[in-house]
């Protein structure tokens, strides 16, 4: 958390709160089984915390499955509850078959920037014109803004602390993973690394 007094983290898909020297281990988003499960309930993956420390956001997910020789895409929502546990919201659900992902806040608490695969078919491993895209979502207006615009895996987004830029992993010009930075508007993009052979990734500002 903003203040260092708390630990979120996934524990068997289900979203969990503790002191950070480990005490008071609770449950603030119970996972749910089954083919009617609640959207933002489907598991976890952490994303990370408001700036004021009140909430977190997360997104889940349902894997895509074939079932009788049918492909049944996916859900994958990104998501925010209260520290506390209550008012679980799902922020980001449409389109209902594409991948939602990897959600962070930014500094202010106005927006919080993804991963979405809406430009590309994603649904089954291999496929050619899967490509992901960093998205941010106004929180006040609902509005989302496609900030990277690359037939390529953009991916892992994370903010500068004065919200000027998002940092993120990509192989737009490599078959590796380099570290870009952009303007949350998509100007003024840089490549940041150039490093042949491995895969630069899951940065983290400070």
């Amino acid at each position: 958390s903003p203040d260092g007094a708390h630990v979120a983290f996934a524990r068997g898909g289900s979203l969990l709160v503790m002191n950070a020297d480990g005490s008071d281990v609770h449950t603030i988003m119970e996972a749910q089984s089954g083919d009617n499960v609640e959207a933002c309930r489907a598991g976890s993956f952490v994303g990370s915390w408001s700036p004021d420390g009140k909430r977190i956001t997360y997104y889940d997910g349902t894997p895509a499955i074939t079932v009788n020789g049918q492909l049944q895409p996916g859900r994958y929502h990104v998501c925010a509850v209260d520290a506390t546990g209550l008012n679980v919201q799902v922020l980001v659900a449409d389109p209902p078959d594409k991948l939602h992902a990897e959600p962070y806040w930014s500094p202010d608490g106005k927006r919080i920037a993804f991963r979405d695969d809406r430009d590309g078919d994603c649904s089954q491993p291999g496929t050619s014109t899967c490509n992901y895209d960093i998205y941010v979502l106004n929180l006040e207006t609902g509005e989302q803004t496609n900030v990277t615009k690359s037939p390529a895996f953009d991916i892992e987004p994370a903010w500068s602390p004065d919200g000027q830029w998002i940092i993120f992993a990509s192989n737009r010009e490599d078959p590796d993973f380099d570290l870009y930075i952009v303007h949350p508007d998509g100007s003024g993009l840089q490549r940041l690394l150039n490093d042949p052979g491995a895969k630069d990734s899951y940065p983290s500002w400070r």
